[in-house]
């Protein structure tokens, strides 16, 4: 999501800007345009916060994203898997064309990823769990 977009997103979310010493931004603003003796702040800073809060919300949602997948070890997946009542490969790629009922925590193709850990049996273990 754009930070602009985020930004507008937030300011609708929660229009309310920080206290200040029990006062708003905005009134803090007005007293002090009238006091020139203090330094003075802009009415872009009640905007600041939103923008700061709109930057850590994309900052973590791009660190989440970066993260490598999680899957479940071979064993617990394959049981998983065993639960479905497939039998051969080709049934496991026309159920994941389906889309429904598939978790996160199983790969999509088990055979490239647990090969790669040394742990891959074959199809007919990973469905059925004969050997």
């Amino acid at each position: 999501m754009p930070v602009l977009a985020m930004v507008l997103y937030l300011v609708a979310w929660n229009p309310t800007p920080p206290k200040v010493h029990g006062l708003h931004q905005h009134t803090k603003c007005s007293m002090l345009a009238a006091d020139e003796s203090d330094e003075a702040v802009t009415p872009s800073t009640t905007t600041d916060w939103r923008v700061e809060r709109a930057r850590l919300t994309r900052q973590h949602s791009q660190a989440v994203l970066r993260r490598p997948r999680r899957f479940l070890p071979c064993s617990a997946a394959s049981e998983w898997a065993q639960q479905l009542g497939l039998s051969t490969r080709e049934e496991w790629d026309d159920w994941l064309e389906l889309g429904e009922g598939w978790s996160s925590y199983v790969p999509r193709d088990p055979e490239s990823h647990y090969t790669k850990l040394g742990q891959w049996l074959g199809w007919r273990a990973w469905l059925t769990g004969e050997a």
